[in-house]
């Protein structure tokens, strides 16, 4: 069982509206880069554009929640469960659940595809058309080899640290512990599916997030579920990079 956190609702609105500010600032800097919009950028600007928003978003989560902690005098091993102790377990756990998560996944994403498929033939409107996540298309679309292992490490490396601070270490226990005991588990879900936004990727990413927030509650530390996102991440980008030609070819 998760021990109780101290989380102010008060600071995590405080985080998330800066994040939001954060993200502002992203969006006013990527239109003066790029004004006519993403679909005219080359695959050098998308490169930048990534980078920038890369900045303002995961780089944001890693000051905020810095300072998250500081507000509530606490460090990160006791805000997150981060104890060397228990690490072996937490990642042998994180290895079993990506394990299961990845099937699933692929599962419910096919089933999403296909559903989406057969709504855009029958509605004869491409608006349900399935479309791929704008990262797999900025990913597929890099100029050189080298921008590929940048997404590479962003995928693996940040975004399942961040995401996991944010959704299941600072969001989740928060609105568990203010009055959600079990909405929290679909709330935080839905919010993280919601914010890669995918129509197809939907069901698979709440799937991922219910067996991750079981993760952290089953071990009580963050790097279970920083380790399952991770290789879920690894397993996807490697099946990426098998289906596309090389870059620059």
């Amino acid at each position: 069982m998760l021990p109780p956190k101290p989380w102010q609702p008060e600071a995590v609105l405080r985080l998330i509206l800066w994040l939001f500010v954060s993200l502002s600032a992203g969006s006013l800097l990527l239109h003066a880069l790029n004004p006519g919009g993403a679909s005219a950028a080359s695959a050098e600007l998308k490169f930048l554009n990534f980078l920038v928003g890369t900045a303002f978003l995961h780089g944001a989560v890693l000051v905020l929640v810095a300072v998250f902690l500081r507000q509530h005098r606490i460090g990160w091993r006791e805000g997150f469960g981060f104890r060397a102790e228990s690490a072996a377990e937490a990642v042998a756990g994180g290895v079993l659940v990506a394990g299961i998560a990845l099937p699933v996944a692929a599962a419910l994403a096919f089933a999403s595809a296909e559903a989406m498929s057969r709504l855009a033939d029958t509605t004869r409107n491409e608006i349900f058309a399935p479309v791929p996540q704008q990262a797999v298309t900025t990913i597929r679309e890099a100029a050189h080899p080298w921008q590929q292992v940048v997404f590479g490490v962003f995928a693996i490396g940040i975004a399942p640290v961040t995401e996991e601070l944010l959704f299941r270490g600072v969001l989740y226990p928060t609105l568990k512990q203010n009055g959600w005991p079990r909405g929290a588990w679909l709330v935080t879900s839905c919010i993280f599916a919601l914010t890669h936004a995918n129509a197809m990727t939907f069901l698979p990413l709440l799937a991922l997030s219910l067996a991750l927030i079981w993760l952290y509650e089953r071990t009580g530390n963050l790097l279970a579920p920083v380790t399952a996102h991770s290789l879920f991440n690894a397993a996807n980008f490697y099946q990426l990079m098998q289906l596309q030609p090389p870059a620059g070819s």
